[in-house]
This record gives structure tokens, sequence and C-alpha cells, in this order.
């Protein structure tokens, strides 16, 4: 018996609302078929039946800080309701071009695949560390494109024969260099002017043991209709977490040297001695971001409208990376003790868009 299989195979590039994505591992394409199987008596299952269709696209893409601003943006400037398929009012395709050739005649290349109507809708977690790459997995979610009708020819997406031209355009417009790629320390700050911390503020351009994490909470509201299956998704809400394992330093935290970048740390910090166990702390029911606190001891640490920030530094270039989170609030943390695990524990804070602000700000100085 003759074999006809061939082999394609090999690395591709994403293009999607200006940004071109190289990938640090493999990328996964579905076509996520929702159906409805009729049911009779006599027979059981007997069919089934479309009610909706949807591809999606996932990867972990290769985090420069150019592909790590326009990922943020994204969703940083949309508004609670916004349909996250057209923020600007019309469709964003997402273009996936193989990188390599098979050495096949015309057709068997692989092809370049353009999908017509596609948005993020799986928001990538950040990792800020020098061990990993800022950016983890992210999924798109392609749909039929606006205006066309079920069943129509290309209404998906279109296939056009790999060139090696197209596939140099793609690599060339990714401008990845490997200087590009950010593996920094970062420092992080909790406080009203993360620039101009309080006397008494600890939580100033501080590091963590294993980096910083962060995590969003960007839940959706898929629109779905009888006739048309799967049309939208409305943001129903955006949040992130930021964690990590703050180093705790030495000298007396209640009483910090008031020049910057010399607070100390200690054990009565992690456990938030000042915002939960003194005279001037908080009450149930007042917001921990710090807006409704008028208490002493709670202005000077932080002030009360806090913020957290996350800096890094490029050694080589001086150019300082920033991601500035809104209204902060320190949602947990706590020491350990025993004779393995160092005295800190991990902590967290929650941060939050509010009224008429965007979730984060994003700066390169």
């Amino acid at each position: 018996m003759s074999c006809n299989c061939k082999v394609i195979k090999g690395p591709c590039a994403i293009t999607w609302n200006g940004t071109t994505f190289l990938t640090e591992g493999d990328i996964t394409v579905r076509a996520n078929i929702e159906t409805f199987e009729p049911m009779a008596d006599y027979k059981g299952k007997l069919d089934a039946r479309l009610r909706s269709l949807a591809y999606t696209v996932a990867f972990k893409p290769v985090s420069t800080w150019a592909v790590v601003d326009s990922v943020l943006d994204y969703f940083n400037d949309m508004s609670i309701g916004t349909d996250v398929f057209r923020p600007s009012g019309s469709d964003l395709t997402l273009v996936i071009t193989p990188l390599t050739d098979q050495a096949y005649s015309a057709g068997d290349a692989g092809k370049i695949y353009t999908f017509k109507k596609a948005a993020l809708t799986g928001v990538p977690s950040l990792r800020l560390s020098t061990g990993a790459q800022i950016l983890d997995t992210m999924t798109f979610t392609c749909i039929r494109s606006t205006g066309t009708e079920q069943g129509a020819n290309e209404s998906f997406f279109s296939a056009a024969t790999w060139t090696s031209i197209l596939a140099a355009s793609a690599v060339t417009a990714a401008s990845v260099s490997t200087s590009e790629i950010l593996t920094l320390p970062w420092l992080g700050t909790w406080a009203e002017d993360p620039d101009t911390p309080g006397d008494t503020n600890p939580w100033y351009s501080f590091d963590a043991i294993d980096g910083f994490n962060v995590s969003f909470d960007f839940s959706l509201n898929d629109v779905k209709t009888d006739s048309c299956g799967f049309i939208g998704s409305t943001i129903n809400n955006l949040s992130a977490k930021i964690t990590g394992i703050p180093c705790i330093r030495t000298g007396d935290d209640l009483n910090p040297s008031a020049a910057a970048g010399s607070y100390d740390f200690m054990e009565h910090s992690m456990l938030a001695d000042s915002l939960f166990n003194d005279a001037g702390g908080l009450t149930i029911g007042e917001s921990l971001a710090g807006v409704s606190s008028n208490h002493g001891s709670i202005v000077t640490l932080g002030g009360d409208n806090r913020k957290f920030a996350l800096e890094a530094t490029d050694p080589v270039s001086g150019d300082v990376y920033t991601l500035t989170f809104n209204r902060a609030a320190l949602t947990g943390t706590g020491v350990r003790y025993g004779s393995q695990p160092l005295r800190q524990g991990e902590t967290e804070w929650t941060a939050y868009a509010g009224p008429g602000a965007k979730l984060l700000t994003i700066a390169i100085d």
C-alpha cells in the first residue's frame, strides 16, 4: 500500500490589530462547534445540528515591550458593555502566516489564513521577573464577519497560497530583537503617589522573592442569537490581582527613614498593622482602596487613594518601564514560621478601574 501522506509543519506569525506576534511555543487553532442533538424515545440521539460556531487561536507570544503595550492598551481602553469584537465599530482581522516553505507543489505549502472577525477574549497574565517573558498564553476568538449570511462563502476566514515574500514580511513586521525581550528585576510601590511616598510607607520600592504576577479578571458575556449563533461578546468586568512575596528588610518599619528608597520592611508591615490593627486603622465597611478613609495612619500609610506601581529599569538603555494600577486594595497578606520557609508570605493586591478611570497606565521613560 502506497503512502500519500505529506508532512506539513513549522511555526507561523500572527497579525492582529496592527501588531504581529511571534510565539514562544506552539499555536493551537480549533473549531469550537456547538451542537444540538435531536432525541427520539425509540432510538435515542438521532443527529447533531449546528447551533453555533467559533474558532479559537491560542499561543504564548514573544514579549517585547511593544507587544505588551499593544495587548494591554486593547482592553484597558474599553468600557463595561463594549463589544470586544468591534471596539471601534469595525471588525478586526487575524492573519496566520506560516514561516516555512514545505517544498511541495503550489497549494501544498500550507495556507495563509485570514480570520475576518477576531477579538482577544483570553487576556494573558503577566510574569514580571528576571526568569520569564512577560506575557503568558493569550486566546483569540474568531467568529462570522459582520454583514455576512450564515453559510456564506468565506464568512469566517479566507485562505491564500503561501509565499516566501509574505512570510518574510510577517517576520519584519514583528520586529523582534533579543534586546527587546525584557527579563528585568521589578520593584513594587503601593502608595497614593508612587513617586512621592509618605514618610511612614514601608510599601515603597520593594522587590519580591520570585518577582510579581498579575492576573486579570476580564469577564465577558457572549451574545448568541437563534438564527445567527455567536455574534459578539461584551465586557462584564475588568480588574487585576497583583501578587508576590515581598522581601523583608532589616530595620524598624514603624518608624522608617523619610528618605526615598530607604524604607524598612518587617513583619508588622506584612500583617498590615497600621492598616487594620491600630487606632487609626480601617473599620468594617470601609474601602480597602482607601478613598473612603481619612484616618491619620491610613493617609500616611500610602495615602487615601492608593495605586500599585511596578517599575523596571533597563541597565543598558536606561529606559524605565512602569505599569501603574489604579484603586489598589490590599486583599491578602501574611507571614510564615518554620525551619524551612522564609518569614515572608505571599501578598495580594486587587486593582479596580473605578468610574471614569482606566484600570492601569503604561509608560516608558
